[in-house]
Formats: structure tokens, C-alpha cells, sequence
């Protein structure tokens, strides 16, 4: 699975607000909410991720805060809630590849590889992409091939993931990747 963390910048309207997620209330600065959500994220607790990012789009934190709820929910599993938010990140930014990449992910792993596929070949066509959000979406394609079983076509895409993401110094990638190529490799 893919996560990173960017800064989420917040409307100055939230200040101080307090922002209720079902069990628990975050009463801060918007700096702070976003710190909490993001520590989430970074610790891996993504059902808590994803409940604070909901607080703050809620809380008019902007599309942002939607597309990373989105993750969270599709790191903890969530599909369904993933799809859902992802889609409205889609319909208002129908151009953000980092949500077209997401949004491939959400559909291999929901059943449905083929949308999968031709969304991740979107991403990877497009020379606009950052060479980042390409070898994500290279390392998505070779996962959605090794869903379909196809070990050889999978490989192929995690070796040109690899090369993109050393020319990077991308260690996180690079770790997905690595796992990747070990997952095809046992099979």
C-alpha cells in the first residue's frame, strides 16, 4: 500500500473550533488538527486518520483534507469509504493524478482490475506527471497485473518502477517496490 504526507495547508476560519470525530475531539488551531491527522497517518492508526480528516473537510479544511481521508480509509481497509471520497476528490479535481493514482488502487483491490488498469495507464501517459506520481502508478499497474496472476507482466512493471524510483532516491517507493518484487517472486 502507498502513503506519504504533505503539508495541508487550512482556511484561517477554523481556527480554534472545536471538531468532534465520534470519540474523540480535537479543540486546536487548525495547525494542530492537521499535525494530529497527519501523526495519525505516519503511525499507521488510519481508522483515527481518517476520522480527523473527515473532521477537517467537515470543518472546511478543502479538497485536500478529503483526498487524504481517502487514503486513510483505503490504508484501513475501507473501500467503500475510500471510493466514496476519492470520487468527490475526482469530480472537483478531475486533473490531480495523485487522485487518479489512489483512485486505481481503490478499484484493483475492489474487484475491479480492468478500471484499475486503464487508470493507472492514464497516469502513466501523461507527461505532466511528476516522474514520482509515474513510478507510483508503474508500481500500481505491476500490482494490478499480479492480481490478475500475471507474475511475468507484473514483474516487468515493478523492475521499470525500481529504475524510476532509484533515479529519484525514493526510499519509500523504493521499499513498496521491493516488497512487490518479493510478493511475485514467491509466486
Amino acid at each position: 500500500m502507498i502513503w506519504f504526507l504533505y503539508g495541508l495547508l487550512m482556511q484561517p476560519a477554523f481556527a480554534g473550533e472545536l471538531v468532534e470525530t465520534g470519540e474523540m475531539e480535537i479543540s486546536s488551531s487548525p495547525q494542530d488538527a492537521v499535525d494530529a491527522a497527519a501523526k495519525a497517518l505516519s503511525e499507521r492508526r488510519f481508522e483515527e486518520a481518517a476520522a480527523l480528516y473527515a473532521a477537517l473537510y467537515t470543518a472546511g479544511g478543502g479538497i485536500e483534507a478529503r483526498y487524504w481521508e481517502a487514503l486513510a480509509r483505503y490504508e484501513a481497509g475501507d473501500l467503500r469509504g475510500a471510493r466514496k471520497a476519492i470520487e468527490e476528490v475526482l469530480a472537483k479535481e478531475p486533473k490531480s493524478l495523485a487522485a487518479g493514482n489512489l483512485y486505481g488502487l481503490i478499484l484493483v483491490d475492489g474487484g475491479d482490475v480492468p478500471a484499475g488498469k486503464k487508470q493507472s495507464e492514464a497516469i502513466i501517459s501523461q507527461s505532466s506527471a511528476l516522474p514520482s506520481v509515474q513510478a507510483r502508478a508503474i508500481l500500481n499497474l505491476g500490482l494490478a497485473f499480479l492480481d490478475e496472476g500475471d507474475v511475468h507482466q507484473a514483474t516487468q512493471q515493478f523492475q521499470q518502477a525500481k529504475t524510476l524510483a532509484q533515479s529519484l532516491n525514493d526510499a519509500n517507493l523504493l521499499a513498496s517496490i521491493e516488497d512487490s518484487l518479493s510478493a511475485a517472486e514467491a509466486l
